[in-house]
């Protein structure tokens, strides 16, 4: 599965598009626009590796592999990161946000494979 991944990793870096090259190899994948650090619908390692790579400049994208706990591995790829509105969080969000020195919110694309 990791060499797979690394494959998938270098041809998405060489301007392959996630979607087809996920359905020429064979493996699934996850489109999601928006992510927090809180979510629950996204593996934990997934979160934790989109929330370190570092925010990428306009017009590109930052990729990664994970190892997942089921023993798969996932590409992650980050498009954007978008700040914060310290205004409009609730009393929980800005106790979880004041720990951590990450954005709060970022797009991200998976690919488990």
């Amino acid at each position: 599965a990791g060499e797979l991944a690394a494959a998938v990793l270098e041809r998405l870096r060489s301007g392959e598009k996630p979607a087809e090259l996920a359905k020429a190899v064979g493996v699934k994948f996850n489109d999601k626009q928006e992510i927090r650090r809180d979510a629950a619908d996204v593996d934990r390692a997934i979160v934790s590796e989109v929330f370190r790579l570092s925010a990428p400049t306009e017009g590109e994208a930052a990729y990664n592999q994970v190892a997942l706990p089921s023993g798969d591995q996932a590409v992650v790829i980050l498009y954007s990161v978008e700040d914060g509105k310290p205004a409009e969080a609730s009393d929980r969000e800005r106790r979880i946000r004041s720990r951590s020195c990450s954005p709060p919110a970022i797009s991200l694309m998976a690919s488990p494979v």
